[in-house]
């Protein structure tokens, strides 16, 4: 007679969900970089405001994207990965971030049609 073996795999981790995890902390050093020193800019405090709105914005659109793929991945194979809730979270300051850039942008752009 043969005995069933049962396999067990263990659990890797999702990749996507700790990256859109992860991405908050590329904030920081998009915000402490002195860009006017790096590039030769027309003004040194508007050009360096809209490069550090328009960074946090393609960052929380970065965010996003990875936490979207790291769901649509985990839900495609059940109980192979670990680490969802890592999208969820990731999802949410990508959230934040975009609504933080999308606010100072409309706002700027409103302050240069008045």
């Amino acid at each position: 007679m043969s005995a069933k073996k049962v396999v067990e795999h263990k659990k890797r981790i999702n990749i996507p969900a700790l990256t859109s995890l992860l991405m908050i902390f590329l904030v920081l050093p998009l915000l402490l970089i002195p860009w006017h020193r790096l590039f030769v800019l027309r003004s040194n405090t508007v050009s360096t405001l809209l490069i550090h709105v328009i960074g946090v914005l393609i960052i929380g659109l970065v965010t996003i994207i990875c936490a979207v793929l790291a769901v649509v991945k985990s839900r495609k194979r059940k109980g192979e990965l670990r680490g969802t809730w890592m999208a969820w979270i990731g999802m949410a300051f990508g959230v934040v971030e975009v609504g933080i850039g999308l606010f100072f942008i409309i706002d700027y752009l409103r302050f240069l049609n008045s």
